[in-house]
């Protein structure tokens, strides 16, 4: 009888014990742990370290509803930027392809700046120099119908001057685009110390 008793404990015994690991099996996937994430029980945990960086941190909380985070700026984007400075040394429309190009971007609002400025200062000096070579060739012009074979008129003089200033004027202007593709490589905005028309809008 006891041989009886113990062999009916055994099983049973292992019975329970099958019936405790398949309810276990069958709990803990289903179950759903709750655990607080208020930063006071963070920050009294044993391995918290308020210097890590993104240690349970969403910039997104910080901004209010219906605000929009900052516009990323394109890894290239500065270089474009660069550029486009310097492209008016190939060609007057080259700034006016940078701007067609990136002004509708995400993230290169920089290049659409800095194609603009650029265009319009090359747009500027390209007008300038044509009204003052024009009026250059009409001073020429009166000097040389006032001049005679034995008698030149000062203004023939006056006239060839100014056609050589232009030169030393136009360097100035490509050293103008030269220093602003530097300062934006650096990560400047750079604005041209001088007025120019405002033919493309940099914002």
């Amino acid at each position: 009888m006891g041989d009886t008793y113990t062999v009916l404990g055994g099983v049973s015994t292992r019975l329970f014990i099958k019936i405790l690991v398949v309810l276990r099996i069958w709990y803990v996937p289903h179950r759903t742990i709750h655990r607080p994430t208020d930063r006071k029980y963070i920050m009294s945990q044993q391995n918290f370290d308020p210097n890590q960086p993104n240690y349970n941190y969403n910039p997104n909380m910080q901004q209010g509803m219906g605000q929009q985070p900052y516009e990323q700026e394109a890894p290239d984007a500065r270089s474009m930027a660069t550029f486009a400075h310097i492209s008016p040394v190939l060609s007057l429309f080259a700034p006016l392809i940078f701007w067609f190009i990136y002004k509708d971007k995400t993230g290169y609002g920089r290049t659409k700046a800095a194609a603009a400025r650029a265009f319009n200062l090359a747009l500027t000096w390209t007008i300038v120099a044509i009204v003052y070579i024009i009026v250059c060739a009409v001073i020429f012009g009166a000097g040389a119908a006032a001049s005679t074979s034995r008698n030149v008129s000062p203004l023939v003089g006056i006239a060839s001057l100014m056609y050589l200033l232009i030169i030393p004027a136009g360097l100035v202007v490509l050293i103008f685009h030269i220093v602003a593709a530097v300062k934006t490589n650096k990560g400047e905005d750079y604005k041209y110390p001088v007025p120019t028309l405002k033919v493309l809008k940099d914002k």
